[in-house]
């Protein structure tokens, strides 16, 4: 089913969990919500004010520290993409520091952690476009290419990045080996989510989409892809074909396509919260983009809802749970 129709349940899930007592297993749909939001691409301010309430929770529970560790990563994401920093991949800012976190953890927990800030920072490299940061996180993230991941919302997360950037370094990269292997990556990536469509995954086919365009540039498949993105309502998806198809088209020399694509990625992201991006984006097509874009990437930002906040803690606080199994 849709990852669209699962928040609600997560959130549910959660409640049901602090009601029962059983506060420290409430983390776990707290995670896998965090998660499936960066999927759906729903605005980023709400999920980051959710983060916060999250992040007291899993202090307060006494949680293992690698669940607050993805609320931190998640969190300084969304920080990254929101604001405009020197270097955007890196997570180091209000809610983290990757070097510091690292040095927190070890064995298999630092291996861990290691893989899900390089997933969060692929997927900023591939918003912001540092191809150079890409390529050495794809090769950092190569012995999951075929890992299989029980918590089928991350694995969507990280193939979905990998298979961009795979395709992406595979025209870029300067060498025929560098092209041929990043191609590869592409191609199973998009070999995975095709599997998972046949099976019929509603939430395979759009990542098909993006990725067959990535394969094979035109404006067919991009307009393809946009379609499929918007037909789900995943905006951030939407915003980065629009981009990459503002790309091709520049590379083409068609400034009206290019202009056309660029206004409408500025539009979006700037729906989706990422101001800095769309700042990004202004500065790149300064001279190409319209008013009208510049000014909705400002006044379009949509509005989410928190959905976590700290209350069911002060409640629990104020119950004795031992009296329950009296």
């Amino acid at each position: 089913r849709s990852y669209n129709y699962c928040l609600n349940e997560l959130v549910e899930s959660r409640r049901e969990f602090l009601r029962a007592g059983l506060a420290s297993k409430s983390i776990m749909p707290s995670l896998g919500y965090s998660t499936v939001y960066l999927c759906v691409g729903l605005p980023l301010a709400a999920l980051e004010e959710d983060l916060v309430a999250y992040s007291k929770d899993a202090n307060a529970f006494g949680c293992t520290y690698t669940m607050l560790q993805w609320a931190l990563i998640v969190r300084q994401t969304i920080l990254n993409l929101q604001n405009s920093v020197d270097d955007p991949t890196i997570l180091c800012g209000d809610a983290m520091d990757q070097g510091e976190e690292l040095q927190k953890v070890e064995g298999h927990a630092h291996k861990m952690t290691l893989r899900d800030i390089n997933t969060h920072r692929l997927l900023l490299a591939c918003y912001y476009s540092d191809w150079d940061t890409a390529e050495v996180l794809v090769d950092a993230l190569d012995e999951y290419l075929d890992t299989h991941d029980n918590f089928l919302a991350r694995s969507h997360v990280r193939r979905c990045y990998l298979g961009l950037a795979g395709f992406a370094l595979g025209r870029k990269s300067k060498s025929a080996k560098n092209r041929k292997k990043y191609g590869a990556v592409g191609k199973k990536m998009l070999k995975s989510f095709t599997t998972e469509m046949k099976y019929g995954s509603v939430n395979a086919y759009p990542m098909v989409t993006m990725l067959e365009a990535e394969e094979a540039p035109s404006k067919h498949s991009y307009d393809k892809a946009i379609k499929a993105c918007a037909r789900l309502g995943q905006i951030h998806h939407e915003a980065y074909m629009c981009e990459r198809a503002a790309e091709f088209f520049e590379e083409q020399d068609d400034e009206g396509w290019a202009q056309f694509y660029a206004d409408q990625a500025v539009i979006l992201y700037g729906e989706w919260g990422a101001a800095g991006k769309t700042n990004q984006l202004k500065q790149k097509y300064k001279d190409r983009l319209s008013t009208a874009s510049q000014e909705l990437s400002v006044n379009g930002s949509i509005q989410g809802r928190p959905r976590y906040s700290a209350k069911e803690l002060e409640g629990l606080r104020e119950i004795d749970w031992e009296s329950f199994g009296a």
